[in-house]
Parts: structure tokens; C-alpha cells; sequence
């Protein structure tokens, strides 16, 4: 208790003290906090003396106390005033407040003043003031000081409260901010996002078209969107606008994604679009059937203008896209992979033979044409006598003549479509043999033989008889069309005096197997009472008929009857239709048709050739995969789910269950996803398809279920396997992808995972024992994707956390190994060795006992005539003759010198003596033997100081021209002249025999560009000898 008594009363003696010192003149009092007060060096025992004085309240603050105390008895009575007005203010703020806590001031009996920390979020500064740490900004709310946290955006350097609040944006239009609240310093200034950073100017720049920036870092480039995608061409310069993340990279027009896990662009396939500029996972399909595009990457409706081959445009809207397709109308083909319409009109009465064709060559000639030389336009057959006919569809380069005296007419007719018109004509037309006849009283046989025991017809008028001696002739009346064998017939042994009266028979008596040929009837006459008269000699009844014998003008049975359609007897004299058991089409794979009475192909079978008459077809089966009905003109590929198995198919077939045709359609298979099921197989019979199970997948006829490699993954019923995206993995035969550990990406082929860029394996951790874990490298380290170890950045290099690579320090800075930044070099100094050490600049050198391994490196200018040229190097004197540049970085030869080499290899020599040529030379007496000359040495062309120098008399030959020449002169006499103006030289000639009339007086001088170089006058004399 006493010693707290004692400690309070020390208080009040320590004020006391303090008044009467500062009156005085004698203590000025210093600390952490105080205002305007300076800190002071004391003696240690003084310091010890102060720490035992501090009173109980201060003594139980959490912090450190700094005492100081100095005696100046010299102090003006100005300074004393001052600090006391100072420290009256400070007690009546309650010992230093707010710059002080309050109570932390105190004084003890020797007259030392205390101060303590500054109170919170304020700190001492280097003039004893309290102000707020860098980062940070001072707040005077209510009386209350506080620093408050430099905002986002900005920096603040801090300093004393007396400075005021201090807050300084980065840029003023937002394109740079800091990554965090509290920068401390214009270096926590980054790029905002959305911009990019141009050292040139110090500030940042919008990220351009198709590129993004997520900012809060110094890039100097803003990264672009992948392949397929673009920014919105309509955001810049909208504000708000900027690309500040790879979400603001689109789809570009024309290309969609597969999935969102997989960011890739891929271009919409044929048939379909997409607008673009949002990310899709699908194109739109063209909406009409049968209609698709020119090709992938199509961007809207529009695109959809192309039709399938076998249709045509129905409707077509204003911007192009057909919005309806329907079958290639009649007589005409449609090509496909064209637009609107889309149909092409057959050649000039070409048909085709229903909607839908999609080539040229299914247009055809039609029954009654033919195609003259195959090729042109077609014609109709020909009627009347000598009329021709054609049967079927196909090319024909005549018509089939019915036979020499055989008219042909119209049996048939054809609905011809105009394409062009929409419209419909019925023509008639000679289409088969039935277009053939001939009129009553006209006989109609076969005449030479032609293909395959068939033979061309021929008609002509029965003959009327005049008398019956010779035996007589009998018409037949023709009341039926087509080729039959009906020729006038003569019946032997008719009484006398009979005469075939009107062409027709009737009393010729018929035996079985025989007839008179014809199928209509008539009567002989006699001249006598009309009396019958009987015929006794007959004709075996022609092949292809049948008779029963009799009188066929009492007994109508008794006429011949023709075997049905298509069926012909073995030989003449059949008496029933049994003997009707051969058929007319004797082609293999033929039949007969009653319609047309031709032979055609039967069902599985096309005719071979241009011809289709009788006797002349050749008929070929459809290979497997195909099929014919009877009668068609080409085979017909088997379409959709359909097959035949062997050749000479009359239809195809739907395949069984869920089976699906092969690629030819000449068999069944399983479907893509699935595959037989156990001892099941097309070639038994049994055939049954089974769902794939998941991690597995089977192409459309695969034998078997195969195994997703590692990787891939597969659903059920999978027709391949599916990639697992750029983070995930599998094992083989997967039906799930796995995610990567965090900070981890599937490698390769997505079977294994491994630590992204940036990040390495944690200690004892690794793939391949299972435990993976991946951790951020931390500044001045690096790791590329998958390395085991985060390694140094050289010399020379820095990094921040997470990096990838290590980038170079630029320009004039330099960094140590594992460096997280790079630092400036000093004044006049440049980086040097890859940035890794830095050196004194050209025109510099190291300061005396500085050096960079040392750590003081310190550069001081050349002086005088020295030089550096690199940096790195002490400074050197320059050359004899030479002067330094301003820079102290090079040297150069004096004016009158000569240089030899280049700098620094530089030499320079001074030429002996400076004139111009001289303007004037006196001429001297010449004669055979000797010259004299005499010339100025100080005329108006002569500059530079005189100096001892040689001049030489030389004499050159004469020449044609009278000029001096330039070579082998010879040399008269030489004098070395001192200062004086007019020089003399004399000499004998070289030869009494020679011609001179040039002589020349030489001597050295300088010219521009640093050269000494001889220089001459000359002086041309009349010739001499």
C-alpha cells in the first residue's frame, strides 16, 4: 500500500517536474506517439533510471515503453516557448491524446517524460507523430480516430493523422483496381477484369473482340476464345460490356457443344444450323423432310435450300429455305443436292414411270415410242400399212414392224404429264402385237424365218377364183388383231364348176388335227342349184391351235381354237388343249403377259438390251441386295430394313424381330449396340440381338459385345464408347466416368489423372499408389501438368503461386533463384546475364570498393577522356588523337587524323601537313635534260598550320592526249619545306631520249572522313627533250 501511495504521489511530482523542466529550458521529452516530439539517444543507465520511474497505470499496459531525456542549456528562449505551448496542449488532452492513449504520459522525479504505443490502428511514425500503416486511411468519426482498411480500387501510402485522410484511385475509369481491400502501394495496382495492362502507358485497356480477361493480375494480353466461339460483336464499347471471363465467349454462327462438362466448338453437320451466340448442345434439324444444306456450319433457316435427290420444292419461303419437299414429279428427275425447284423435265417425250425419280436414266421411252440412234427425242411408232408397234418401257431404236401388207392401229393408250404445265394428254398408241391386223378378205402367214423359230408375218388380199379346173384358192375373212398365223387357205378336190365366190370356205369337210385355217366362216357356192360341195383335202391344224375335226360351217366346235395366252402346242395337228403345254416365251426367265400379248421378264428378272419384240429378249437375274417385280426394266436396290438374300429376288424382304439390313442388304443383322445372342447366328437361322451392358458397345453387325477401352465409358445398348471429358478417367470396360482429385486432369487418353499445371504431388502422395493429392506450388516455384515436384524458377525468372512456367524478368530488372518478383536495377545500371545480376551502364562504372556480388553496387559517369562501351566494364582512356562522346561511350579520331580500325580497336595517326591543294604553280624553265619549279605554299587554298612536309617533283611520259598519266611516274627531285610561303625544286630528267609534258607536284593532306592521303598539283609544260 505504501509503495502505490508512493507511486501516485510520483505522479503528481512527475507533472510538477515536467512544468518546472520546460520552463527551464532544460528537458525536451520525445516518444512513441507523442506529437512533435523527437526521439532522443540516452545513456543506458538513464534509460534504466527512466523504466523504474514508469507509474502502476502505465506499468500495467501490454506494451513497450521508449524514455528518453537530453539536456540543452543552449536552447533559445523561442524553442522553450514553443514546447511548453506544446506540452500545456498535450496535458490537456489528457497526456497526448488522441496520439497517445490516454494517462500514457508521466514524468519522474528526474524530470524523464514516458510515452507508449499509439492507440489501436495507429502507429509511431519516424517524426513521432501517430498515423495509420500503409494500406490503411485515417477516419475522424465523432472526435474518434481510426484507420480504416484502404478500399478496393485504390491504394493508400498512410502517414500521420496530421496529413488527413489519403486515399488514391488506381485509374479513374475503373480499368485498374487491386486483387484485395488494402493497397499499400501503386504497385497493388492490377488490370481490372474485362481489361489488359499496357506497360507503354501504365494503364489498361478493354479486352478486343473474341478475347476475355478475369483480370486482378498484371496480363499483358487478354486471353482468346477458343476455336468456334466469339464474343458478342454488339457489347463494345456498351458499358458494362467487358469480356471478364471465358463465359463471354459464344458459340460463333454455325457450331454448337457436345456437352457443358466439354467446352468445345464443333461445327453443325449437314441438314442442320445454329444462330450462334449462345451455347447450344445441338443444331437445329432443317424442319422440312427430305431437305438439308450445302453443308456443316450452317447459321440459320435459310441455309435449309437443299433437297434430297428424288424430291423436289413444294413451298419455298422469301428467304430461300424450302419449308416443304415432296416427290420428283412425273417426267422429270430430281437430282438432289440442289436448290429450288430442284427438278429437272425429262427429254422431249421421255416418261418416267411414277413420282420420284432421281436421275436421267430413269427416264424412259414409253410403250408406241422408240429413240432413233438412241439418242434425241423419241417418236411415235408408225400405223397403217406396214404398220410397226412397241411394247414396255426402255430404250428402243425401232419400233417392230408388224409385217410387209399388216396394218397397225392405236390398241392402247397413255397418260402423258406435262411437267411444265401440270397438265395431263391421252395419246393413243401401238403398243403391242394385238396394234396389228388385217382386213376382211386378207390372208396373213409367216414369212422367212427369223430368231429362235420365230417368224415375221406377212398379208396380202385372198384371191377370187375364175374357175376350178387347177383346184382353188379360199379367203379367209379377218374379224381379230394380231400376229396369227391366218393365211387363204385352198381347198383340193372342189366339185366343178365351184368358185370361191366372196373369199370364205365352207364345205371343206375338217378331219381331227386339221382345219381350214381360218377362224371365221364362209360359204362355196356351186353354179348349179346351190348344192354344198365337200372338201376332201385339208390342212393340219397349225401349231399353236387345236381342232377337233368336222365341218366348221355346221359344227361350230369344229373350228380351230388357239392355245391360251402364253402357251403354245409342240407342233402343228394338236386335236385338244391338252397339247397347249409350251410357252411362247421361250427366253429363260420369261413369261408371257396377256395385257401387251409380249413376253416379259418374270419377277426377279430384267430384260437385257435395247429390244423387247418377240424372240429377241434376253432376261437376267437382280444380283443379291436387289429385286424386280415381273415386267420391270431395271433391278431395284432394297431399301430401308429390307433384303434378299440370292440373286433372282422378285421382292425384298423385311428383316426379321430387331434386326436391321446390312450394308448391301443382302442379309440381317444386329443393330449398333447390340449383338447375338449366345449360339445365335443369321447363317442358322436363329438370329437374336441382345442390348450391349454397360462399359461395353457393338457396331451395327459386330459378332460380339467389345470392351470400352480405358478412357471411354458406355451406357447400355452403346454403339461406341464416349470420351471421358478433360477431369475425368476410367478403367476399361467403364460404364461411368470418375472425377480427378481436385487440382488434377485426366492424362493420357483420360486413363489416368495428374496434377494440373501449377500443382504437384504432396509428400509421399501419388497416382500410383492411389492416394493422389495435389497442391498449389507457392511463389518462385513452378510445375508443368504432371510434374512430381514443384521446381525453382532460375535466376533471372519469377512466378506467383499455382504456376505453370517461371516468366523472365524485362527490361531492367533481375531476380535470384525461386524469386516470386523481380526487382529494378539501381541507377545507371542495366540488367545483364539473362537478368540475373545487374551491371553499371555504358558511360559508368563501379564506384570504388562497390561491386553487385558485394551488394553495394554503386555506378558512377566516366570522366575526362575515359569511356565504357558495354556495361560491365571500367572506364578506359581513349586512344591518342581521339576525343570521348558526350555519353563517355565511345571515342572518335581528332580532326587531321587518320583512324585505323574501328572503335574500340580504334587508332588514330595525324597527318603531316593540312592544306587544300594549292590553286597555283609557278612553272620553271624545262629543257631536255633538267625542270625547274617554283609554287606558293601559302595561297588562298592552303588551311591548317604549316608544317614541315616533303613535296616531290615528279615528270610523267608524254602521252597521246597531252594528260598527265596515272602510273609509273619518275621521280625528279623532292624538298622538305619549313614555314616559308614559296618553295623551289629543281632536277635533272630521267632521260635526254624521253618526252615529257607533264609534271606534277605531290605532297600529303587531309581530307574528310579522317584519311591522310597523297595529294598532288599538276603543271602541264610544253613538250621537252
Amino acid at each position: 500500500m505504501r509503495h502505490k501511495t508512493l507511486r501516485l504521489l510520483g505522479i503528481h511530482v512527475a507533472y510538477a517536474v515536467l512544468l518546472l523542466v520546460t520552463l527551464l529550458g532544460s528537458t525536451v521529452v520525445s516518444g512513441i506517439g507523442c506529437h512533435q516530439l523527437r526521439r532522443q539517444r540516452h545513456s543506458n543507465s538513464r534509460e534504466a533510471a527512466a523504466a523504474q520511474a514508469v507509474p502502476p497505470a502505465a506499468a500495467s499496459l501490454p506494451i513497450t515503453a521508449t524514455t528518453t531525456t537530453t539536456s540543452s542549456s543552449s536552447r533559445s528562449s523561442s524553442s522553450r516557448s514553443s514546447t511548453v505551448v506544446r506540452l500545456r496542449a498535450l496535458l490537456a488532452q489528457a497526456a497526448c491524446s488522441p496520439y497517445c492513449a490516454p494517462g500514457s504520459c508521466s514524468m519522474d522525479q528526474a524530470g524523464m517524460m514516458t510515452c507508449f504505443r499509439c492507440i489501436s490502428n495507429l502507429q509511431a511514425l519516424l517524426d513521432g507523430d501517430c498515423g495509420c500503416r500503409p494500406g490503411r486511411y485515417l477516419v475522424n468519426s465523432g472526435g474518434s480516430l481510426t484507420c480504416q482498411l484502404c478500399p478496393r480500387g485504390s491504394w493508400c501510402p498512410g502517414g500521420s493523422a496530421a496529413a488527413g485522410p489519403v486515399t488514391r484511385p488506381c485509374s479513374l475509369d475503373g480499368s485498374m483496381t487491386t486483387a484485395r481491400s488494402g493497397g499499400a502501394q501503386q504497385a497493388d495496382c492490377v488490370n481490372s477484369p474485362g481489361y489488359y495492362y499496357v506497360a507503354a502507358t501504365s494503364s489498361a485497356a478493354p479486352c478486343p473482340a473474341n478475347t476475355y480477361s478475369v483480370g486482378l493480375r498484371y496480363q499483358p494480353a487478354c486471353t482468346s476464345c477458343a476455336g468456334g466461339f466469339m464474343t458478342d460483336p454488339n457489347a463494345l464499347p456498351a458499358p458494362g460490356s467487358l469480356f471478364t471471363s471465358g463465359e463471354a465467349c459464344k458459340l460463333k454462327p454455325g457450331f454448337f457443344m457436345r456437352s457443358p462438362s466439354v467446352p468445345l466448338a464443333v461445327p453443325c453437320p449437314n441438314g442442320s444450323y445454329n444462330a450462334g451466340n449462345n451455347r447450344v448442345y445441338g443444331c437445329t434439324k432443317c424442319a422440312a423432310d427430305h431437305v438439308t444444306t450445302d453443308g456443316p456450319q450452317k447459321t440459320s433457316a435459310a441455309d435449309c435450300r437443299i433437297l434430297e435427290r428424288g424430291y423436289e420444292a413444294k413451298t419455298v419461303a422469301g428467304s430461300g429455305e424450302i419449308t416443304e419437299a415432296q416427290p420428283c414429279r412425273l417426267n422429270a428427275w430430281c437430282p438432289g443436292n440442289v436448290a429450288a425447284p430442284g427438278w429437272t423435265k425429262c427429254p422431249a417425250k421421255k416418261w418416267t414411270r411414277a413420282a420420284g425419280s432421281y436421275s436421267e436414266q430413269q427416264c424412259l421411252v414409253p410403250p408406241g415410242y422408240y429413240q432413233p440412234d438412241g439418242g434425241g427425242d423419241i417418236q411415235q411408232c408408225s400405223t397403217g400399212a406396214n404398220g410397226t408397234y412397241k411394247a414396255g418401257w426402255g430404250p428402243a431404236r425401232a419400233c417392230t414392224p408388224c409385217g410387209s401388207g399388216i396394218f397397225s392401229g392405236g390398241n392402247g393408250s397413255a397418260d402423258v404429264f406435262d411437267p411444265d404445265t401440270q397438265t395431263t394428254v391421252t395419246t393413243a398408241l401401238a403398243v403391242n402385237a394385238s396394234a396389228c391386223f388385217v382386213y376382211p378378205g386378207m390372208g396373213m402367214q409367216r414369212a422367212l424365218k427369223m430368231v429362235k423359230d420365230y417368224y415375221g408375218y406377212a398379208g396380202s388380199v385372198c384371191r377370187r377364183n375364175t374357175g376350178i379346173n387347177s383346184g382353188s384358192n379360199f379367203g379367209r375373212t379377218s374379224v381379230t388383231r394380231g400376229l396369227v398365223v391366218a393365211p387363204c387357205t385352198r381347198c383340193a378336190g372342189v366339185p366343178y364348176g365351184a368358185y370361191n365366190e366372196t373369199g370364205g370356205y365352207t364345205g371343206c369337210a375338217l378331219p381331227e388335227g386339221y382345219a381350214a385355217v381360218s377362224v371365221g366362216g364362209s360359204i362355196i357356192y356351186t353354179t348349179t342349184a346351190f348344192s354344198w360341195a365337200r372338201v376332201r383335202t385339208v390342212t393340219p391344224c397349225p401349231k399353236g391351235w387345236w381342232c377337233v375335226g368336222g365341218d366348221p360351217s355346221r359344227n361350230a366346235t369344229a373350228k380351230p381354237v388357239q392355245c391360251p395366252d402364253g402357251l403354245t402346242t409342240a407342233a402343228a395337228g394338236a386335236i385338244s388343249a391338252a397339247a397347249c403345254t409350251s410357252s411362247m416365251c421361250e427366253a429363260s426367265n420369261s413369261e408371257w403377259q396377256q395385257a401387251s400379248s409380249s413376253c416379259i421378264c418374270s419377277a426377279g428378272y430384267v430384260p437385257v438390251g435395247t429390244s423387247y419384240a418377240l424372240g429377241n429378249l434376253t432376261c437376267e437375274p437382280c444380283a443379291a441386295g436387289t429385286a424386280a417385280a415381273a415386267n420391270e426394266a431395271v433391278c431395284a436396290a432394297c431399301g430401308g430394313n429390307t433384303y434378299s438374300a440370292a440373286a433372282a429376288a422378285g421382292a425384298c424382304v423385311n428383316c426379321p424381330g430387331s434386326t436391321v439390313a446390312n450394308t448391301g442388304h443382302t442379309a440381317c443383322e444386329c443393330p449398333a449396340g447390340y449383338a447375338p445372342a449366345e449360339s445365335t447366328s443369321w447363317a442358322n437361322g436363329n438370329l437374336t440381338c441382345s442390348a450391349c451392358s454397360p462399359g461395353t458397345y457393338a457396331a451395327a453387325g459386330s459378332p460380339s459385345c467389345s470392351n470400352c477401352a480405358a478412357g471411354t465409358y458406355s451406357s447400355s445398348a452403346a454403339s461406341n464408347c464416349t470420351a471421358c471429358s478433360s477431369s475425368q478417367y476410367s478403367s476399361s470396360a467403364a460404364s461411368t466416368c470418375s472425377d480427378c482429385p481436385a487440382n488434377a486432369a485426366a492424362i493420357s487418353s483420360n486413363t489416368a489423372c495428374a496434377c494440373n499445371a501449377g500443382h504437384a504431388p504432396a509428400a509421399d502422395n501419388s497416382w500410383a499408389s492411389g492416394n493422389l493429392t495435389c497442391s498449389a506450388c507457392s511463389a518462385g516455384t513452378y510445375a508443368a501438368a504432371g510434374a512430381s515436384t514443384c521446381s525453382s524458377c532460375a535466376a533471372g525468372t519469377y512466378s506467383s503461386s499455382t504456376a505453370s512456367n517461371c516468366t523472365a524478368c524485362s527490361g531492367n530488372q533481375y531476380s535470384g533463384d525461386a524469386a516470386s518478383t523481380c526487382s529494378d536495377c539501381p541507377n545507371n545500371t542495366l540488367a545483364i546475364s539473362s537478368n540475373t545480376a545487374c551491371a553499371c551502364s555504358a558511360g559508368f562504372a563501379p564506384a570504388a570498393d562497390t561491386s553487385w556480388a558485394s551488394g553495394n553496387l554503386s555506378c558512377v559517369a566516366c570522366t575526362g577522356d575515359s569511356y565504357t562501351a558495354a556495361a560491365g566494364t571500367t572506364c578506359s582512356s581513349c586512344p591518342a588523337n581521339s576525343t570521348v562522346n558526350a555519353q563517355h561511350t565511345s571515342c572518335s579520331c581528332n580532326t587531321g587524323c587518320q583512324a585505323a580500325g574501328t572503335f574500340p580497336s580504334l587508332t588514330c595517326s595525324a597527318c603531316d601537313y593540312e592544306p587544300n591543294a594549292p590553286s597555283a604553280l609557278a612553272a620553271g624553265a624545262t629543257n631536255s635534260s633538267s625542270i625547274s619549279v617554283t609554287f606558293n605554299t601559302n595561297n588562298a587554298g592552303i588551311v591548317g598550320p604549316k608544317v614541315a612536309t616533303t613535296f616531290e617533283l615528279r615528270c610523267f611520259l608524254a602521252t597521246s592526249n597531252a594528260t598527265c598519266a596515272t602510273a609509273s611516274p619518275d621521280a625528279v627531285a623532292s624538298v622538305t619545306a619549313d614555314t616559308a610561303a614559296t618553295q623551289s625544286i629543281s632536277g635533272g630528267l630521267p632521260g635526254t631520249d624521253a618526252l615529257y609534258d607533264c609534271f606534277v607536284v605531290a605532297f600529303n593532306s587531309y581530307t574528310a572522313g579522317g584519311v591522310c592521303s597523297g595529294s598532288s598539283v599538276q603543271v602541264t609544260q610544253p613538250a621537252a627533250k
